[in-house]
């Protein structure tokens, strides 16, 4: 059978200035048979192991400093009372993503094993972010939806609800990834809209203040800067297409939810929908008209959350409930963040939009 065979190699010389300190050579070759009726073509290349250690060991470096900066951010979060507000859905998405991070670094290093100590450091540190901090104040928030009369069954099946759920989706997101491999732009974005579920609650349960915005801003930034290496650097390891449209886009996208979360926390958590579709607000700075309201028995003149006097002529400074209680506005914002109820008398209280 005879056939007819090409072979031919280029090293640096022919190569561009880039590819040639990544690429120590290019081998492309054609073998046909006429007889036959087949044609087979060949391409290899290969690649400068030391180099590319280098730029493994700088990216898993990377990949750490952003799990520290991750951790300050949530523990400055965690600092605050465990909020009803927080979205479930919202923390449990950026977890699923360290989770996601931290087996394909674990993957990863079993596959290369020269470069197994580097990602499986980062491997670890996305595993200590997930794991210990984001899950135990995705439990914690859970928890404090119950109330405080939840016995320790509640509780425990209550924990056991939250682990299921996110395994399960954990295991569905893997599937969903492997079908839609193709769309990995429509993945991105999907897999970036975690900010979307607290906004969403923010404006129908009126939660104005659940999240920081050092913790919105922190970690948003944390998250970004992964997309943008891949798809601003045309030098990434893992050859990933240089898309400068993809980070633009990415950026603004997330930039946009970060924009909302602080207009909800500065302005209000209903300040973008329209005026006609709310219903009516209370008004915690409304004029006290009538001088009964300014008796001091059942703390009438005093703040009982903080036993300190109130300042009831400065409509700015302090607070009134409808069942004309004072409290300093910051206390009384405190509070509503656990409990619906006013902290004298226990009657229902009105959300602060």
């Amino acid at each position: 059978m005879p056939a007819s065979v090409g072979l031919y190699d280029s090293l640096d010389d022919g190569l561009a200035v880039d590819d040639a300190e990544l690429n120590l050579l290019f081998l492309s070759g054609v073998m046909e048979s006429e007889n036959c009726g087949w044609r087979l073509q060949m391409n290899a290349t290969s690649i400068n192991m030391d180099r590319t250690i280098s730029k493994v060991t700088n990216y898993c470096f990377m990949m750490v400093s952003i799990a520290i900066l991750q951790l300050v951010c949530l523990v400055h979060q965690v600092r605050q009372v465990a909020n009803p507000g927080v979205s479930l859905m919202s923390l449990g998405q950026q977890a699923m993503i360290d989770a996601y991070l931290c087996l394909l670094h674990l993957t990863a290093g079993i596959v290369a094993e020269s470069m197994f100590s580097a990602l499986a450091t980062a491997a670890f540190c996305e595993f200590v972010v997930f794991s210990m901090f984001e899950m135990r104040y995705l439990i914690a928030c859970s928890h404090s939806r119950l109330g405080s009369s939840v016995n320790w069954y509640e509780a425990q099946a209550d924990i056991g609800t939250i682990y299921g759920r996110f395994y399960g989706l954990l295991l569905c997101g893997i599937i969903l990834v492997y079908e839609l491999k193709d769309h990995y732009w429509f993945l991105t974005f999907v897999f970036y809209s975690f900010w979307i579920p607290q906004i969403v609650r923010n404006a129908v349960h009126a939660h104005r203040r659940p999240l920081k915005p050092l913790f919105i801003v922190g970690m948003s930034v944390c998250r970004l800067i992964l997309p943008l290496y891949f798809y601003g650097c045309p030098n990434n390891f893992m050859k990933v297409p240089y898309s400068p449209r993809m980070c633009f886009g990415l950026t603004l996208y997330v930039g946009g939810q970060v924009v909302l979360l602080l207009l909800q926390y500065y302005k209000g958590s209903r300040v973008f929908v329209p005026a006609i579709f709310l219903p009516e607000q209370y008004n915690y700075f409304r004029k006290v008209k009538e001088l009964e309201s300014l008796r001091e028995e059942e703390g009438g003149l005093d703040c009982v959350i903080c036993m300190e006097p109130v300042d009831i002529k400065s409509p700015s400074k302090r607070m009134v409930t409808p069942c004309n209680h004072f409290f300093h506005q910051e206390c009384l914002e405190r509070w509503l963040q656990v409990k619906r109820t006013c902290p004298t008398c226990r009657s229902p209280l009105p959300p602060i939009v």
